[in-house]
């Protein structure tokens, strides 16, 4: 089976609604020839920002991150519209496990935290305990970026991710990505966007635009300090951030039959309350949604998870004789 097939076409039509259509789907019935088989496709010119969008649908399985309605949606990212960039957002890089996060949730007041600007595969996230579909990115965009020469502002960018939301159905839906604008106009993405010194340079409850969830309600999101634009930049975790547990939150996170141990210096994914001995199946995916433990015929009480990076993750285990789902908590 072929992934996907790219027809690319030479030449410009005399009008964009002319010529070969820009755009990316399936077969209704698969074709096959050869012992080949071939459903996904994309047509696209040979060269531009349209071949990578649509590469980035037939590749990358990635989102329109604008909106049919021809409404703004603000974003800078090739599956979006304007900021001069070619250059995936972390949320994309993220699900397609590009982009090593480092969670900046339980940082103590007063930390200061230095985040690449050169660099697109390392960045920092803050997820929402409760709702794990919500959280943030935290990351500089400079002209040093890959594929970021043209950008319009530089400065820390901040992303605020809603897995419930779409950007192309948006205003009808919230955000899927949502790039907060420091100059807090959605619709201005040129001036005052990126948040840096001498301009926006925090990121609270009492900042403009407030640090908030998607409802409306503050994140417990508190950066200031942020520095001025280079090829790092740096922000201060200030004294209200506030992502400690609360016994609710715990209940959601830890939930009877899955919990994380720390036992001798390693992570164990530890798996009760189900009916001993049985195998099945383990998956273990972040908030996003990505799968980083996939194990069948698993016997083992526990598994090392030692080696994953902090954050909100969802374990299932479906065994002979039961089954058990959670969320938990990798890292605190």
């Amino acid at each position: 089976r072929v992934r996907g097939l790219c027809i690319s076409n030479t030449g410009k039509a005399t009008a964009w609604s002319e010529g070969m259509w820009n755009h990316s789907g399936s077969l209704r019935s698969p074709f096959s020839a050869d012992g080949v088989t071939l459903s996904r496709y994309c047509t696209c010119g040979v060269t531009g920002g349209a071949l990578s969008h649509e590469m980035g649908h037939l590749l990358g399985n990635w989102p329109d991150l604008y909106a049919s309605s021809n409404q703004t949606t603000g974003v800078w990212d090739i599956m979006g519209s304007g900021g001069n960039t070619s250059l995936p957002c972390p949320y994309l890089l993220y699900i397609n496990g590009w982009n090593d996060v480092q969670n900046i949730g339980n940082l103590p007041g007063g930390t200061v935290v230095t985040a690449s600007g050169t660099n697109p595969n390392i960045g920092h996230v803050y997820y929402r305990n409760a709702k794990p579909q919500e959280y943030f990115f935290f990351k500089p965009y400079t002209k040093q970026l890959p594929f970021c020469t043209s950008i319009y502002d530089q400065g820390l960018t901040i992303w605020r991710i809603n897995t419930k939301g779409n950007n192309f159905n948006y205003p009808s839906t919230p955000l899927l990505v949502e790039m907060v604008h420091a100059n807090n106009e959605i619709s201005n993405i040129r001036t005052n966007v990126c948040f840096k010194e001498g301009g926006s340079d925090a990121y609270s409850a009492k900042s403009t635009p407030a640090a908030n969830w998607v409802d409306g309600t503050w994140s417990g999101v508190d950066i200031m300090d942020i520095s001025a634009v280079g090829e790092t930049m740096t922000f201060t975790i200030g004294p209200t951030a506030a992502n400690r547990f609360t016994g609710n939150e715990r209940a959601v996170l830890k939930p009877s039959g899955i919990r994380v141990e720390n036992r001798g210096g390693t992570l164990k994914l530890v798996l009760s309350g189900i009916p001993e001995p049985q195998s099945g199946r383990l998956t273990l995916c972040t908030a996003a949604g990505r799968n980083v433990i996939d194990k069948n015929d698993l016997i083992a009480r526990s598994v090392d998870v030692s080696h994953l990076a902090s954050g909100v993750y969802i374990a299932r285990f479906k065994g002979t004789a039961g089954s058990v789902t959670g969320a938990v908590l990798i890292g605190e």
